[in-house]
């Protein structure tokens, strides 16, 4: 049985020691920590440090790009997209974005050199969180969808024998699911060029179809496969949803021999629902995943903008339910 949590938000390291025994103590054997390119560029030494703390105390570290290029989840900002305009995402109606397209070969370079940091640190797992093209409503801007750029016309053209068209066709989002699925063999792939010993974790956002998952999971490189079902996120009962979800990575898990892993929402939990995280994560278990995390370390509590009502008594259910899958 693995449970764990992601950490942000601290680069301390006197408080990130007593964090992780925090952490052990609420029976997490593994620490999801954030390495995002603000971290990439001045706390480089600082996480590889924190890395060997967390190995000393016994606990699996998975290392995060959060918000590299704006291509993964996570509330970092994106230094890359801002210094690379010719090689950001654009809409199908011309509106550049403010995230990195993962065709252009620039930013694969640039993720390439984020991996090869990563890596040396000597993790347990490189964690591949929501890869994605722009999603507007993370941007609070009006709907559309990517890319248009030059890379994507082509490649386009190159998959279909036409031109990108300015409307969502199913041949588009074939096109996307098949462009990301290029972008992930290539990232996985680079980690076990590095190591053949460090795990690929992908964790993939629900999707109302999920054909698409198919290719994801079986991808030789790919050692763990996971979603993160957040029911407040999207306004669905807790037991059903997560259910609904466990069931689906359990069962990929089980077709390619990979680690099936479920995320539990830990973040912006309303004030008197707190008991549907222990059900999440009863849920997940009752569905045959054994490799269950929360998003995040104390109910988020650190960052106002997705902190839950009440951290301290989320952060508590997690320990307690952590504890009782031990005890099955």
């Amino acid at each position: 049985m693995k449970t764990g949590v992601s950490y942000f938000g601290n680069r301390i390291l006197r408080h990130v020691k007593e964090d992780m025994h925090d952490i052990i103590a609420h029976h997490c054997n593994f620490v999801v920590h954030t390495f995002s390119e603000n971290d990439l560029q001045f706390y480089k030494e600082t996480v590889r440090e924190m890395v060997r703390i967390c190995h000393d105390m016994g606990l699996e570290v998975y290392l995060d790009p959060w918000g590299v290029g704006g291509v993964f989840g996570g509330e970092a900002y994106t230094a890359f997209a801002t210094k690379n305009i010719d090689a950001r995402q654009i809409r199908h109606d011309g509106i550049i974005t403010p995230v990195a397209c993962p065709n252009q070969p620039k930013f694969r370079a640039f993720l390439k050199d984020w991996i090869h940091v990563a890596v040396s640190m000597n993790p347990q797992v490189i964690f591949w969180d929501e890869p994605h093209f722009y999603i507007p409503g993370w941007f609070g801007d009006t709907p559309g969808w990517t890319c248009h750029c030059k890379v994507c016309q082509q490649l386009f053209q190159e998959q279909f024998n036409r031109p990108l068209p300015k409307e969502k066709t199913d041949e588009v989002i074939q096109f996307q699911h098949t462009c990301l699925l290029d972008f992930l063999n290539e990232m996985c792939t680079t980690v076990k060029a590095d190591n053949p010993a460090v795990k690929n974790a992908i964790c993939v956002l629900p999707s109302e179809n999920t054909d698409h998952w198919d290719q994801i999971a079986k991808l030789a490189s790919v050692d763990i496969f996971g979603t993160d079902p957040y029911w407040t996120w999207h306004n669905r009962d807790v037991q059903t949803y997560v259910g609904e979800y466990a069931s689906k990575i359990h069962d990929y898990a089980k077709k390619y021999q990979k680690e099936g892993q479920i995320w539990i929402q830990a973040f912006r939990i309303p004030r008197g629902t707190e008991k549907n995280v222990g059900v999440a994560i009863d849920t997940a278990y009752a569905h045959g995943i054994r490799n269950i995390a929360a998003w995040g370390y104390e109910g988020c509590g650190c960052m106002s903008h997705i902190a839950c009502d009440n951290p301290s008594l989320v952060w508590e259910i997690i320990g307690e339910h952590y504890k009782r899958l031990y005890l099955l």
